[in-house]
């Protein structure tokens, strides 16, 4: 048996969402200009609005509750999944998410985000291959970071760097920190998709 237990991130790490912010941003009547592009520069100009983070709050919650649906697997993750399963590798899904989003009270974002998993065959055995129970969405960080460590992962997979400099984070587990453009750091693996994190856990891409 692989002595790996792998705890992954769910939103911006297995989901990606890059094409579903720009749909969120004009379906609210928020004008962006053409250049921004991406979530980490949307986030940017529109905290500086007026009003600003009450504007990114309702676009997180359009995004993460109502146009859950319209999200894509990141590219990779299928397949670092399959590798894990062959290799006897248990893998579990740590999220920070609360249940409702301030700016849309009514949409349960637990319950998009499991019918985001159930459409893309992650409770399938012969999909995926994940149970429920593998699944864990927390209210705070510091509960997520608990959490990661209570479960007794390895490796932690994060678009976050946050938490992996979280005080509590617990002392031992490998982090890898995922997306582009991601500044080095001696502690922390960096990866572009889930290829370079196989790469990561067994050496070999996928």
């Amino acid at each position: 048996m692989n002595s790996i237990r792998l705890g992954t991130d769910f939103d911006n790490t297995i989901v990606s969402y890059e094409h579903v912010f720009p749909r969120a941003t004009k379906a609210l009547g928020i004008d962006v200009p053409d250049e921004i592009e991406g979530k980490p520069e949307l986030r940017r100009f529109l905290r500086g609005l007026p009003d600003g983070e009450i504007l990114w709050q309702k676009v997180q919650a359009e995004v993460y509750g109502r146009r859950m649906c319209e999200a894509e697997m990141e590219t990779g993750f299928r397949e670092a999944m399959q590798r894990c399963r062959a290799e006897g590798v248990p893998v579990v899904v740590v999220s920070h998410k609360t249940r409702f989003a301030a700016q849309d009270p009514d949409t349960d974002l637990h319950k998009a985000s499991l019918q985001w998993m159930e459409s893309n065959h992650f409770f399938n055995p012969d999909g995926l291959g994940f149970g429920r129970q593998d699944v864990y969405f927390e209210p705070t960080r510091k509960e997520k970071v608990r959490r990661i460590g209570s479960l007794g992962c390895t490796h932690f997979v994060d678009d976050l760097p946050e938490v992996f400099l979280n005080s509590d984070f617990p002392e031992g587990v490998a982090r890898i920190l995922y997306g582009q453009g991601m500044e080095r750091n001696a502690d922390i693996d960096l990866a572009s998709d889930w290829s370079e994190i196989a790469s990561i856990l067994f050496g070999c891409r996928v």
